[in-house]
């Protein structure tokens, strides 16, 4: 009995992978978030630390540069506040460093045509905050005699991104952070805080790079199953498992010119997109959507349609950067 039961138990599982659909990446193109139509220049300003007040710079201009005024001051004598604010600020930099579309522009000039009170010589800059601040290597009594450490690191980056023009705030956002490591049997082998929330630190970053830069991202398109059991059908999904798009591509085509079968030719659009022929896909599914009404065509047309359209944004965005507008 228990073998039947492990027989019947397997078997459900095989039939579960097997009926899996396919899917296939796409990797697409969005505009950068922030639009700043005229900014050509930016500078990375030093993140401040030893920042108590988790509000810190709460939108108002003048509140950034008491902060800017105050970098004179010793900075903070927690070693792991410090290199987590060098680390932001290093990291923010280097994405500017070869950047396309800003010239990036010396923090310390910036900073001390703001504190002298001068014209400012970069259209946006970006400054924040290490705020809130708190490591702490605590314990977990496993047993009687039996203790293990483990490291605690909590704070909050709070940042702005300025026209320096205008002193408008154009974006401000606060991330908390609050990681916990491993335990360990000695305090020794504990991470240090950086390398404890490196990981959170590098999502930051490119969370800000988007603000200004056009990104990429990966899709899941998920192809449909035969409902007419062409005997081709499987080679095609079988190429596209293994990562032929083209070839699946272009069996599923000629499925679906030969026999209208509605699956192949959804596929064909999808993979068409897959392989970067977004117009194509979006022509295909039209006319499935035209002949069958079927809303799984809909529904794709839509999904390309949305592409085309941040395609088109990520491409107006290049074409101003090229003309020196941007």
């Amino acid at each position: 009995m228990k073998r039947l039961f492990f027989c019947l138990c397997f078997a459900m599982i095989f039939s579960l992978i097997l009926g899996c659909s396919t899917t296939v990446p796409m990797s697409v193109t969005r505009p950068a978030n922030l639009e700043v139509p005229e900014a050509s220049s930016i500078a990375i300003l030093p993140f401040q630390t030893g920042i108590t007040d988790s509000h810190a710079g709460s939108g108002n201009v003048n509140i950034i540069i008491d902060i800017l005024n105050n970098s004179s001051k010793p900075t903070s004598s927690v070693t792991g506040e410090s290199s987590i604010a060098n680390y932001v600020t290093t990291g923010l930099t280097s994405k500017f460093v070869t950047s396309p579309y800003f010239k990036l522009v010396d923090a310390s000039v910036v900073t001390a045509a703001i504190n002298n009170g001068r014209e400012i010589p970069v259209d946006l800059y970006i400054t924040g905050v290490i705020s809130g601040y708190q490591e702490r290597i605590e314990t977990y009594e496993v047993a009687e005699n039996d203790i293990q450490y483990y490291l605690t690191v909590e704070f909050s980056i709070v940042y702005q991104i300025v026209d320096s023009h205008t002193y408008q705030v154009l974006a401000y956002r606060t991330v908390d952070v609050d990681e916990v490591s491993t335990n360990e049997y000695s305090k020794s082998d504990l991470p240090s805080p950086l390398s404890l929330v490196k990981s959170r630190l590098d999502s930051f970053i490119s969370q800000v790079d988007k603000e200004f830069h056009p990104y990429t991202v990966t899709r899941s398109l998920t192809l449909l199953k035969d409902e007419e059991k062409h005997p081709d059908f499987k080679m095609a999904n079988e190429y596209a498992k293994k990562g032929n798009l083209l070839q699946s591509e272009e069996l599923f085509y000629s499925i679906y010119k030969s026999t209208g079968n509605f699956a192949a030719g959804y596929n064909a659009a999808l993979l068409m997109q897959a392989n970067g022929r977004l117009e194509d896909g979006r022509d295909l599914l039209e006319e499935l959507q035209e002949k069958t009404g079927r809303e799984e065509a809909l529904q794709a047309l839509s999904e390309v349609n949305y592409e085309l359209r941040q395609a088109e944004l990520v491409r107006e965005q290049r074409e101003r950067k090229a003309q020196g507008v941007n």
